[in-house]
């Protein structure tokens, strides 16, 4: 039986959370929204994920903060069925494997919205 190493994904591609949301007057509000992205995701890639609203609704939004930082993958071996295999040592020519880190890039993102939204 053949076996070959994969570094599962710690983290999904793209995550969206809502972290607050408060009043800042008689009609206005924000929401602190993060973002988890694979991927650097520029002015374009936001502006995107804010047409498709979610990034929920309102006048504009802001990046509060960018941030890179990255999670280790511990290696696995799986067969040539694609099963995961714990118990033989996922190996590369007979070495053993070092875990990979997966680079991921986070954005902390502000909504402002008014009533009339």
């Amino acid at each position: 039986m053949n076996t070959t190493v994969t570094y599962p994904k710690p983290l999904p591609d793209l995550t969206i959370t809502h972290v607050s949301g408060r009043q800042l007057g008689r009609s206005y509000s924000e929401t602190i929204y993060e973002v988890v992205s694979r991927r650097v995701l520029d002015a374009a890639r936001l502006a995107h994920l804010d047409a498709a609203r979610v990034l929920g609704v309102g006048q504009a939004y802001t990046v509060l903060k960018e941030e890179t930082f990255t999670v280790p993958s511990q290696p696995m071996a799986v067969d040539d069925e694609g099963n995961q295999r714990p118990d033989l040592p996922p190996l590369h020519y007979g070495q053993a494997c070092k875990p990979y880190d997966y680079a991921y890039h986070r954005y902390t993102i502000r909504r402002i919205c008014d009533s009339g939204d």
